[in-house]
């Protein structure tokens, strides 16, 4: 009952990857994939898979990590590919490989197919892309009158665009038409570009030389630019001045950082000069104390020579007696 019932959801997996494929017309037919044979091992149901989907890289990444079978190539490129959400219930390797061909990149403009191979046990996916390599071409109308107004001759600019539009590898056809000064042109929108941007700098060219102003335009515009001279010469004198004052600035600052450095380096002195100073005081305050102290210690001697002398009964002007104090 399980080999049939994943056999049937084999089969429906490869007939909508084949409708799917089908259902492209704007794909042309490229290198035929081989049949994939699915070997016996994958007869049995292998894997669950519920992609909510990515690219077909990420699509294979999810089937063989859900398979434990690690049996798929993928091609550079496939990153490309858009994979639509797939849900698989016990489906084969093979089975599951094989929807990989209903994968298309999101750019419809291309044609693209994903195709897949299988040999020695292994499944190897790869996918083709095909781009229109030419643009395809359409009429454009340019109005001439103003540059052709202003002095500029159409045959000069006829050949200016014929150069442009010749730089780039898609044929242009270019053509003028006199009697409504039209610029008619089959080309690329590339191509087209290209003229606008020529027509752009000629009108660029005409403003800034002033072709085609009449005479009190012309003066006027005269002295706008007289003006603009003027004032372009008041701003680099301007200029010059700002850049005098600063470097008279950074000169004042130099001078004031080098006195600002001398300073400090008087104060350092003046600092060490007056802790000498303060040392040698505290010095003489010092030895000015030990001479008073030796002075009060001898005056409070000569007091006591004088108290035991009126004691004895001598005079405290004359000298005691030698032996006085023995005899009595």
């Amino acid at each position: 009952m399980f080999k049939f019932r994943s056999s049937l959801m084999a089969v429906a997996v490869l007939g909508a990857a084949a409708l799917s494929a089908l259902a492209q017309p704007d794909i042309e037919p490229g290198p035929r994939p081989l049949r994939p044979v699915v070997p016996a091992s994958d007869a049995n149901p292998v894997l669950d898979l519920d992609f909510k989907g990515g690219s077909v890289t990420e699509y294979l990444e999810a089937v063989q990590a859900a398979s434990g079978q690690y049996r798929v190539v993928a091609m550079p490129g496939l990153e490309a590919f858009t994979m639509p959400a797939v849900k698989l219930t016990n489906v084969t390797l093979g089975a599951a490989v094989s929807a990989v061909t209903q994968a298309r990149v999101p750019d419809s403009s291309v044609k693209s197919f994903v195709g897949l191979n299988y040999q020695d046990g292994v499944y190897t996916v790869y996918g083709q892309i095909e781009r229109n390599s030419r643009e395809a071409q359409s009429s454009h109308v340019w109005q001439l009158g103003s540059l052709i107004e202003s002095g500029l001759k159409a045959e000069d600019i006829l050949s200016a665009v014929e150069a442009s539009v010749s730089l780039l590898d898609s044929p242009c056809v270019v053509k003028y038409h006199e009697g409504t000064r039209l610029l008619l042109a089959n080309c690329t929108s590339e191509q087209g570009n290209a003229v606008n941007n020529v027509l752009a700098r000629l009108e660029e060219t005409v403003q800034r030389r002033g072709l085609g102003a009449s005479g009190p335009q012309q003066a006027e515009l005269e002295a706008l630019e007289q003006s603009r001279d003027s004032l372009a010469s008041r701003v680099r004198e301007l200029e010059d001045h700002v850049a005098r004052l600063v470097g008279e600035r950074d000169s004042v600052a130099a001078q004031l950082a080098q006195m600002r450095e001398e300073l400090a380096q008087r104060e350092q002195h003046f600092t060490v000069q007056l802790t000498e100073l303060q040392v040698r005081l505290q010095d003489a305050e010092n030895r000015a104390n030990r001479y008073e102290n030796a002075w009060l210690e001898l005056e409070r001697m000569r007091l006591r020579r004088e108290i035991e002398q009126e004691k004895m009964g001598l005079d405290p002007a004359e000298p005691a007696p030698s032996g006085a104090g023995k005899q009595r």
